[in-house]
């Protein structure tokens, strides 16, 4: 079998040490060699929502949620840059997938982030729904999701 190099991992390290140009190119560079990596396509989503370049993240975002219809993540980011771009509607649905497809391992902060989208948008009811979800998964799971 050809090997190709790990370019998976050395973007992990780009953005790990804060080289988000260089983690995108790198990024890049997997997905084309091997685009059925998902993890490749949630990190390059994930770092460009980083660098604000929205609109290219939610296609690589899009593009992990065409390859596996649920994958909890990638909703969560999508709902994250929704809140971004003050699109709490959309916001809300995504991060209630994510919250339909997660494990329950890490759910707790996609309640919170549901939580601020129905906030934003005066849906007061299901806001308080979501954080006291979030409380209450919070409290047991204590571990937070950083955003992007």
């Amino acid at each position: 079998p050809v090997t190709t190099p790990d370019y998976y991992e050395l973007g992990l390290q780009y953005k790990s040490s804060g080289d988000l140009h260089n983690a995108i190119r790198t990024f890049e560079k997997e997905v084309t060699q091997n685009p059925d990596n998902i993890d490749a396509w949630l990190a390059l989503g994930r770092t460009r929502a980083r660098l604000g370049t929205w609109m290219e993240a939610l296609i690589d975002l899009q593009h992990v949620i065409h390859c596996q219809p649920k994958h909890h993540e990638a909703y969560y980011f999508i709902g994250c840059i929704h809140n971004e771009l003050g699109q709490y509607k959309e916001a809300i649905d995504e991060f209630t997938k994510a919250i339909r497809y997660d494990s329950g391992k890490l759910n707790a902060n996609y309640h919170y982030k549901r939580g601020y989208a129905c906030q934003m948008d005066g849906q007061y009811e299901l806001a308080i729904k979501s954080y006291t979800s979030y409380i209450d998964r919070s409290q047991e799971a204590q571990q937070h999701l950083e955003v992007f």
